[in-house]
């Protein structure tokens, strides 16, 4: 016979608030302890204890005196298996949410929610609108028609160049979408002898794009002429 388990000081916590992606949507880590016990008191025995599911919406399932709603469901659930903490993606930002989380056996027999608390609301944060700031641009080996350019980020962004023989600058690098702090970039197919303005940029995982001042780099000269 399947016992069913009990939540018994089953405590949920979140451990981080808000993240985003390229979508601009935030992202709620939630986590929470196991049960020791099955509901009849009984120790948990292999099988008893199978895995959680994650219930979460933009609507509580409790009245504002207390009393929990007949037939509430929440608005998703993910069955997260065997595991104590688990990210939830694609979340609106500045936007109120409201978890709860169940387990199950290995029958398929759901738990009560958990308890202490019963709920967690959370109101993720606001929408990031602060561009990378750009940091020690560097000009690395430069030769006759190549040019390496190196800076660093405060936050994790992609990495790109635009340059030129002006301020127009009209040609740019290829974009290395990985999410990094340390950037680095190859200018190819220059002139020699020449003197050649760029600007680097990044953009972080919000879509905010932060650049550099205009700066120069000059080609070496081709030897013998």
């Amino acid at each position: 016979m399947i016992r069913r388990v009990i939540l018994t000081a089953f405590t949920c916590f979140l451990t981080v608030t808000a993240s985003f992606t390229f979508l601009f949507s935030a992202s709620v880590q939630i986590g929470w302890t196991s049960p020791s016990t099955n509901e009849d008191g009984s120790p948990l025995e292999p099988g008893d204890l199978a895995g959680f599911e994650i219930y979460f919406g933009q609507e509580s399932r409790f009245y504002s005196n207390g009393q929990e709603k007949p037939d509430f469901e929440y608005d998703g659930s993910i069955d997260v298996g065997l595991i104590n903490a688990y990210l939830i993606e694609d979340l609106l930002p500045e936007t109120t949410y409201y978890f709860a989380v169940k387990a199950y056996d290995g029958g398929w027999q759901f738990s009560r929610y958990c308890e202490n608390p019963d709920e967690i609301t959370l109101t993720t944060g606001p929408e990031d609108q602060t561009p990378p700031e750009i940091l020690g641009v560097m000009v690395g080996l430069v030769t006759t028609s190549y040019a390496e350019i190196w800076w660093f980020t405060d936050e994790p962004s992609n990495s790109r160049a635009r340059y030129g023989e002006t301020t127009d600058y009209g040609y740019f690098t290829d974009t290395d979408l990985r999410m990094l702090t340390v950037h680095f970039v190859v200018i190819t197919d220059l002139n020699a002898d020449t003197t050649y303005h760029f600007q680097v940029g990044s953009r972080d995982a919000a879509g905010n794009l932060g650049v550099s001042e205009d700066m120069t780099f000059k080609t070496r000269r081709v030897l013998g002429e």
